[in-house]
């Protein structure tokens, strides 16, 4: 698998969200962002704030002697993203044959997202470097766009939208720009070859409390050292698969990198983990605090897309994928009536990794329960001994168009009536 770089054309995934394996404080709304690389317009990040507003960006600047630099393709060389995961992302690029800028963004918090610009003089003479950060905020009604603030002789950006509050902040001494953008700038002159580094941060709340406290709250010491961690943990996660194709190389990645951020460790050891159905940038914000309910319910989880979000996590973290299915085995779930050769194609596929027979025996007697439910005379309506979908819902088949529980006559195949060939 291809470790980078990358570029804006490849199939990759630039969203970025906390992985909450890490995640501390979960009394906090669960923002995911959009990295935005088009060429016509500037660098960005994006989101809705988990529909809190219309729209939040922001906007990364560097200038050279007063000069900034606005949409990529004003750029002398085209982003370069050196390293990304899917709560951490690197990019490199160059405004002009004299300046080298190195972007960091990383989504420590689910309420926070941090970054961190590195700026180098490659010329000949002295110049004076800026890192600017801009914020975009459209509220939705009776909200506040961004606005220059100070809180104990510290100068931020402050936004509400919705029950959320907004804050912007910068490390150091930044000082205020107004124009175009409400924004916050650190400035250094640098000698040919030396560089600065400067840190920002952006966190939300849902209280004035806790987003001051938030404001306030320290820069990472060693910025380096946190990002190390961050990269050993997803390596350690991640199973490098090569093919001939670079593209569908990343495309494995990317699936890895999507499958960690769903991953939900409990609070309880003693509890097996969970998982999200879906994060971004247009989940409700809390929706992730609502964890997802074992169950065969339409529009809840199944054990088809507990197995195929097993396998995504197969075979880098067995451990996790373990702790899963034996999540599911007790749960409500395994009181009804899962398809039974789902479910014991996501035991198999577990232990052709796992290679336990204790955990077997675990799942056996579930396993066994469920094969004499499938095959009792209930689910043989038309009695030749190869069981019927018991339920739409356990088939996840209604969305294909060979089915219409609608109008069944109008199509060849019927929901209530397709046997599992497999099991003749």
């Amino acid at each position: 698998m291809s470790s980078g770089p990358y570029f804006a054309t490849d199939p990759i995934s630039l969203t970025l969200a906390a992985d909450h394996a890490f995640a501390q404080d979960l009394d906090s709304p669960d923002i995911v962002w959009q990295l935005d690389l088009e060429p016509d317009q500037p660098l960005s990040l994006q989101t809705s704030l988990g529909l809190q507003a219309q729209s939040f960006r922001i906007f990364p600047f560097v200038g050279r002697n007063k000069h900034f630099y606005q949409n990529l393709n004003e750029f002398l060389t085209s982003p370069r993203i050196d390293s990304l995961s899917g709560n951490y992302a690197k990019l490199n690029l160059s405004p002009d044959p004299d300046t080298q800028v190195t972007f960091e963004f990383w989504a420590r918090e689910p309420y926070a997202m941090s970054g961190r610009f590195t700026l180098r003089n490659t010329g000949t003479e002295n110049a004076d470097l800026s890192a600017r950060v801009a914020g975009l905020l459209v509220p939705l009604n009776g909200g506040q766009g961004m606005a220059i603030t100070k809180l104990d002789y510290k100068t931020y950006l402050r936004g509400q939208s919705g029950e959320l509050t907004v804050a912007l902040v910068m490390d150091g001494m930044p000082k205020p720009v107004i124009s175009p953008n409400q924004a916050l700038e650190v400035n250094k002159l640098l000698m040919p070859g030396e560089e600065f580094s400067t840190l920002w941060r952006c966190s939300l709340a849902f209280s004035a409390a806790r987003s001051q406290e938030r404001t306030l709250k320290p820069f990472p010491a060693n910025w380096e050292a946190e990002i190390a961690r961050v990269e050993v943990a997803n390596q350690a996660r991640t199973l490098e698969i090569e093919t001939p194709l670079h593209d569908w190389n990343l495309v494995f990645k990317a699936v890895q990198d999507q499958a960690n951020l769903l991953v939900r460790q409990p609070e309880d050891p003693t509890q097996a983990p969970t998982f999200f159905d879906k994060r971004n940038t247009h989940t409700l914000v809390g929706k992730s605090l609502g964890l997802n309910g074992w169950s065969a319910d339409s529009g809840e989880t199944s054990v088809m897309e507990i197995r195929q979000f097993v396998r995504a996590l197969l075979p880098a973290q067995v451990g996790t994928a373990v702790e899963l299915v034996r999540g599911v085995l007790k749960s409500s779930l395994s009181k009804t009536t899962p398809p039974f050769p789902q479910l014991a194609a996501l035991v198999w596929d577990v232990h052709t990794y796992h290679q336990q027979p204790q955990f077997l025996a675990e799942c056996l007697p579930l396993v066994a329960e469920q094969t004499q439910r499938w095959f009792s005379p209930q689910h043989d309506r038309d009695q030749d001994a190869l069981p019927e979908w018991p339920n739409p819902d356990h088939a996840r088949l209604a969305d294909l168009p060979a089915f219409n529980v609608w109008q069944e006559d109008s199509l060849p195949s019927r929901i209530s009536t397709t046997e599992s060939l497999g099991l003749a």
